[in-house]
């Protein structure tokens, strides 16, 4: 299952590389998530903000998996694209989703609520 664009993909390529470069200056980098893959059913939600620039698939950002404990690290996206989800829901990406705060404003909100509103 392909849950990214191409255009997805070179944003969060770009977010990681960056992210790289300010780390390497002793800066930190806090970027906005580009894209954020749901189910339906609203149990298991991820904002992803970087994507591993040398082709794999480790991905950073913020999950939830619907048991009220998000975190913010990496996730593999082939694991959550094979995920065994209940009802026969599939892994979406958000279309409409545009990011309006950076990243650690998003998972803030979600520790304190226990989960990610996006």
């Amino acid at each position: 299952m392909k849950l990214l664009t191409e255009s997805q993909k070179s944003q969060l390529i770009a977010n990681a590389c960056a992210a790289r470069e300010a780390a390497e200056r002793g800066h930190e980098v806090d970027p906005f998530p580009v894209v954020k893959l749901f189910v339906p059913d609203g149990y298991l939600v991820c904002l992803i903000a970087e994507l591993d620039p040398q082709g794999g698939d480790y991905a950073y950002g913020l999950y939830d998996d619907g048991h009220g404990h998000p975190y913010e690290g990496f996730v593999l996206l082939s694991a959550i694209a094979q995920a065994q989800l209940k009802h026969g829901f599939r892994i979406e990406c958000d279309p409409d989703f545009v990011a309006t705060q950076p990243l650690s404003a998003y998972t803030a909100s979600a520790r304190a609520r226990g989960l990610i509103q996006a």
